[in-house]
Parts: C-alpha cells; structure tokens; sequence
C-alpha cells in the first residue's frame, strides 16, 4: 500500500511540473505575439502618420508630396521605432523589446510607405 501512494504522489508531482512548464512556455509565447502584434499596429500608425505630412501641403505643415522633413524617432514598451525618408519612400522600423527569433535577436519589423500604399515585413 505504501508503494502505491508514493507512486501516486511521485506521478502527480511529475504531472503537475509538466503542466506548469508547458504553462510557462504557453504565456512566454503569448506575450511575444502580442508584442509582435502591437509593434505592428503602431508601426501602421506611424506608416499612415508619413502619409498624411506627404499629402499635407507646405504651407499646412506637410510634405507637399515628399516625404522629405518627415522623421520619427521614438520608444514605447512594444518596441524601439525609427524612420529613413527619401522624397517618395519612407521606410519605419520597429525592433520589438520582448520577441525574440530562434538565434535570440529581436524580430525586427518594416513598414515601407509609398504615398499610397503600404507594406509590411516580419523578420521573425
């Protein structure tokens, strides 16, 4: 009888460290996909910011068809933003601050911003 409880105990306690393991690995997942998702919405964010100052004539502040002037530099608790302009691209990069790729580099995420189009690359 002894030995049996002790199994069950020894078998529970393995049951349960396994569940608690794969529960980690489940919320470290989550976490960096909201990261990955949230980088991208502000990301989107700043891409439709460079539209607007490309349409907004000079005299209003704006490009007035450039994207020249247009800068973005800026941190929040998703990730690290930067942007390069030339007249009729800008190019805004976040580097997330929580996911990770395989090699443990951060992903890295690039909206290209045409003057009316965008595009989106995940270097996961």
């Amino acid at each position: 009888m002894g030995q049996q409880q002790l199994l069950l105990i020894v078998l529970g306690t393995i049951i349960v460290g396994v569940a608690l393991v794969v529960g980690i690995q489940i919320f470290s997942d989550s976490a960096a996909n909201t990261n990955v998702d949230m980088t991208t919405s502000e990301l989107i964010h700043y891409a439709w910011s460079a539209q607007e100052y490309y349409r907004r004539p000079t005299a209003f502040g704006g490009g007035g068809k450039t994207f020249t002037g247009w800068s973005l530099s800026d941190t929040s608790e998703n990730a690290i933003y930067t942007a390069s302009v030339s007249a009729q691209v800008a190019t805004v990069t976040g580097i997330c601050l929580v996911a990770t790729k395989n090699d443990g580099a951060p992903v890295t995420i690039v909206v290209t911003v045409n003057p009316n189009t965008l595009s989106t690359q995940v270097d996961k």
